[in-house]
């Protein structure tokens, strides 16, 4: 018999909320999928932290992996902003962060003249997460325009 005596939790988790914009052409919806994912740690190493969406109404149109936080959209989302509230507890405490999203149209003419950019060595997450300011601000220095000029628009590809 192994018995693993654990201290009780002694600090709270700390969650750091999202913001993220999607943007979608013409008549399109965002279809659903990944929006993101929430960042949550805890200076407890043994705590498990749960995620969980706090709003019965958030619930019908997003879901979250309860382990990794990751946020999803349910259903084809109208062009509008959308503010989920997400709560994550360490079985102790109990904190709370918004997740702001942001479904947002551009013109046929905008989408025509759009360029692709393919970058194989970074997940979605990691170019968001890491690399999408800078790419942004250098794209602004490059072609003298304000960055309420460029959007970004990330896809994951998936293959099957």
């Amino acid at each position: 018999m192994t018995v693993r005596v654990v201290e009780r939790s002694s600090s709270p988790p700390i969650i750091t909320p999202l913001s993220t914009t999607v943007t979608v052409s013409g008549d399109d919806v965002f279809p659903g999928g990944i929006v993101g994912r929430m960042s949550a740690s805890d200076d407890d190493s043994a705590d498990r932290l749960v995620f969980a969406i706090v709003n019965d109404a958030d619930r019908r149109l997003f879901d979250i992996d309860s382990v990794d936080g990751t946020l999803r959209a349910v259903q084809g989302l109208d062009v509008g902003d959308y503010t989920v509230n997400i709560s994550v507890t360490d079985g102790q405490s109990v904190r709370y962060a918004v997740a702001r999203l942001s479904v947002e149209g551009v013109s046929e003419d905008a989408t025509e003249s759009a360029v692709v950019v393919r970058l194989n060595s970074l997940t979605a997450e990691e170019f968001v997460g890491h690399h999408m300011t800078s790419f942004v601000l250098a794209l602004e220095s490059q072609l003298h325009v304000r960055n309420t000029a460029i959007k970004v628009s990330v896809t994951v590809e998936c293959v099957v």
